[in-house]
């Protein structure tokens, strides 16, 4: 077993993800970690056996250390984690739970490419975060090695993965979005299957995307920012909900992008 716990905000986060972590302490009792990212340190990590003593006692030492609004944290019952990734999707870090049934045969088919090589206890046995990892890592993005990593696990894997603001990515998702929107309601217009009701919502969801868009495209990495821009959302779509921008993704571009720009509209 094991739980996570993620924060993305404009303030300052520690403190949320120290108390969210700790109130999954009932789900494991072996390793606990936390990750922080801002644009001035970058990610700090901190990992701690909790075998002997509790998840709060183990990190309020380290808690000066941490600073920023973007965090994970992880209580396990298997493998020490969150792990720091660095590959050719940058760097991030990332948590798992979950159970690889096929986790063996994974890592034997990773080390076809005689180049890779993977950490290992004293039993041989891989760290399962590390292999997602792996997995993921053989896309072309994290949302699409993530997406890899589904296809070829068999058993359960939830994922958390923490990342800096990148831009450019942020920036195509929102306009390859945006054009599987409208790609969807030409065919459904060219069937004679563009409904009224359908309609509206299509053209909703293209007016809050452009909205977001022209939010993201303002967003400059190098300005300082303290968190992804993943959670930049027109403010009217999160008042609707009584959340401030950047306090809550509702639905975020990664979803949109997963949902429209996957579907199938031939």
């Amino acid at each position: 077993m094991g739980g996570f716990f993620g924060t993305v905000s404009r303030r300052d986060t520690v403190m949320d993800v120290f108390f969210g972590t700790d109130y999954h302490s009932h789900l494991g009792t072996r390793t606990a970690g936390m990750a922080m990212w801002s644009a001035e340190n970058g990610c700090k990590r901190q990992i701690h056996s909790i075998a002997n003593s509790p998840f709060r006692t183990r990190f309020e030492n380290d808690l000066p250390e941490f600073s920023g609004g973007c965090g994970i944290g992880c209580i396990s019952d298997t493998d020490p984690q969150p792990l720091l990734v660095r590959s050719k999707l940058g760097l991030y870090a990332i948590v798992t739970v979950g159970v690889i049934n096929n986790a063996e045969q994974l890592v034997a088919d990773c080390f076809s490419d005689y180049s890779l090589q993977f950490m290992a206890n004293s039993k041989g046995n891989v760290n399962s975060t590390e292999l997602a990892a792996a997995l993921i890592n053989e896309g072309g993005s994290i949302m699409d090695g993530i997406r890899l990593a589904q296809e070829q696990v068999d058993g359960s894997l939830t994922v958390l993965i923490m990342t800096g603001p990148d831009v450019t990515e942020l920036q195509q998702l929102y306009q390859n979005s945006i054009t599987a929107v409208e790609n969807l309601k030409n065919i459904l217009f060219s069937k004679n299957e563009l409904k009224g009701k359908q309609a509206r919502e299509l053209s909703q969801l293209q007016s809050s995307l452009r909205k977001d868009q022209t939010i993201v495209n303002r967003i400059d990495a190098r300005n300082g920012l303290s968190l992804p821009g993943s959670v930049y959302m027109a403010d009217e779509e999160l008042k609707k909900r009584k959340k401030e921008p950047g306090e809550f993704k509702w639905p975020g571009f990664r979803e949109y992008a997963r949902i429209y720009s996957t579907a199938d509209i031939s």
